[in-house]
């Protein structure tokens, strides 16, 4: 006798099985405690989305003040490429800058409850990341407005 009593969920409506799942996704932790390390997660919680929404946004922010710093000699680029960048192109410049920074995000999203070299956990490296760019704009604004 089958418990389950609605018979092989596995075997009936294959197309909308995993369907239902695909825009909220199911799991939101990690399935097992040795992998908790190793594996990624379909749902994260919501200050991971706030954080790396942050960091995009900082660092646009942190591009537009730069421009704006550089163009009224206040500051120099330190970054020897994006000097490069800056002073032959403004708009790669900025392109550039956003896909690295997209690029590096959506790489810590997928990692964010594991660990680097073992050690760090990628989420203390998140949110060190979202404090350092949040002094940083602290910073540029301190600049803009005492020149």
């Amino acid at each position: 006798m089958d418990r389950r009593g609605h018979g092989d969920r596995r075997a009936t409506h294959v197309l909308f099985t995993d369907w239902r799942y695909s825009l909220a996704g199911r799991r939101r932790t990690p399935r097992r405690v040795p992998d908790a390390r190793s594996t990624g997660v379909d749902v994260y919680e919501r200050p991971v989305f706030w954080m790396a929404v942050s960091i995009v946004v900082l660092s646009c922010l942190d591009a537009t003040f730069t421009l704006i710093l550089m163009r009224e000699g206040i500051v120099e680029e330190w970054n020897p490429l994006m000097a490069i960048l800056i002073a032959d192109d403004v708009q790669l410049f900025a392109n550039l800058k956003t896909a690295i920074t997209g690029a590096a995000v959506i790489l810590m999203v997928a990692c964010y409850h594991g660990t680097v070299l073992g050690r760090v956990p990628v989420r203390w490296i998140f949110k060190g990341i979202v404090g350092g760019y949040a002094l940083l704009i602290t910073y540029e604004i301190a600049l803009l407005l005492t020149h």
